[in-house]
């Protein structure tokens, strides 16, 4: 079917550049401070040109990610490039989607191997001139193998636990594992989340969901129970006397900035939070100096924009006819939607402390490229859906006009 983007969503769109420009604009001033506290005004200049970069990385994803047909993740690598005057092999029988997981899973396996990261962890894996997270592409990648996978006619129903729904859930399982032993436990636990929501939609018995929740808080109590940083994060949570701690930190120097944005806000640039005194205040804590420099009205606005983000990737799923769009634009949206959750919630001192930045706006070039391209793909679903609908309209209407006599018409 042809389709031009006329029929995309322009307001979804919309938001999401108003978004990535946002971002240009609070980093610009994180930059700025941290440049001056440390003495070093270049490093404003050179943090704000690094984020216009990530930004138009991000702009190239959202475009991609519209102009590609969400259909080809779904089919055989045959069927798109149509080969000619040459033998087809049998590994053209596997679907894109699928491709995309057996990639997915050999770059764990090597950021395993030959990662870096903070704190003892390998979550960055670097090729010389840049440096990327497998585990943020590793979220969207599932979510697209998940979603042909459900939209697949099996001899199976997902309720046989031992044919229909194991088959489903290894997969993921082992793309969780992969990413917990980086570890990464927050992007781990997003994942498992919005597949068993998947797998719900799809009608998998609810007792079988249970199973997995069941094993993955046996083998959670376990791992926590051998790592004793991880439990004095979850206790100090509960128990405000425990001090001194990074965490415990961060999330007090957190609800200063929002107590000191008050309403109006300080005003943009005049943040003293930033200054050093909350760590990653360009990732994880980002939300904080937007509360401190644009107040309560700034952090209600954005608020606002990503649940008008979320709605509407609900609304494009339910508009859709196509099973495997409606699983896919799911799964996009409930991924954007939880991280914003946590993302916010942890800056309010309502979460646990994670790792997980903010959607378009936290500095960080993998997350804005993913975050993107998933929204490309709910464009590109919606410009779909609704010229489908048009085409349906215009042929109801041509045929109603071939059958229906015209009111003028005298016997």
């Amino acid at each position: 079917m042809k389709y031009t983007f006329r029929h995309i969503d322009k307001w979804l769109f919309f938001t999401v550049l108003v978004l990535m420009g946002f971002s240009i604009l609070v980093i610009y001033s994180i930059g700025a401070g941290i440049a001056l506290a440390k003495n070093n005004p270049q490093g404003t200049t050179d943090l704000l040109y690094s984020q216009i970069l990530r930004v138009g990385i991000g702009l190239l994803a959202l475009c991609a990610g519209m102009f590609i047909p969400y259909q080809w993740y779904s089919m055989f690598p045959k069927n798109i490039f149509k080969y000619r005057n040459r033998d087809v092999t049998s590994r053209s029988e596997i679907p894109i989607a699928l491709w995309l997981l057996l990639g997915t899973i050999v770059l764990l396996v090597i950021v395993l191997v030959w990662g870096n990261g903070a704190n003892n962890t390998n979550r960055f894996l670097s090729l010389g001139f840049i440096s990327f997270q497998p585990s943020e592409i590793a979220r969207y990648v599932l979510i697209i193998y998940l979603a042909w996978s459900l939209s697949r006619k099996n001899e199976y129903s997902i309720r046989n636990f031992w044919w229909g729904f194991i088959p489903k859930i290894f997969p993921v399982a082992i793309i969780i594992g992969l990413i917990i032993l980086e570890p990464h436990f927050s992007v781990s636990g997003i994942m498992l989340i919005v597949s068993c929501g998947m797998l719900y939609v799809a009608r998998a018995r609810f007792a079988h969901l249970f199973i997995v929740f069941a094993l993955l808080l046996f083998f959670a109590g376990v791992w926590l129970s051998f790592n004793p940083y991880a439990m004095q994060r979850i206790v100090s949570k509960f128990d405000r006397k425990i001090e001194h701690t990074k965490s415990d930190y961060q999330i007090r120097q957190s609800l200063i900035a929002f107590g000191s944005g008050g309403i109006l806000g300080v005003a943009p640039g005049e943040s003293k939070q930033r200054d050093l005194f909350l760590p990653e205040p360009m990732g994880d804590f980002v939300y904080a100096i937007i509360g401190e420099e644009y107040g309560f009205l700034g952090t209600t606005s954005l608020a606002f924009a990503f649940l008008f983000v979320v709605l509407s990737g609900i609304t494009i799923a339910s508009r859709t006819t196509d099973d495997y769009a409606k699983f896919l634009a799911l799964g996009l949206t409930a991924n954007i939607g939880i991280q914003t959750f946590v993302n916010m919630a942890v800056t309010l001192d309502v979460f646990f402390l994670t790792g997980l930045p903010l959607p378009f706006i936290s500095y960080g070039g993998t997350s804005m490229f993913a975050s993107s391209f998933a929204v490309g793909i709910l464009l590109n679903i919606s410009s779909q859906s609704r010229q489908r609908e048009l085409n349906d309209r215009a042929s109801n209407n041509e045929t109603i006009g071939e059958i229906t006599p015209s009111p003028w018409q005298t016997e």
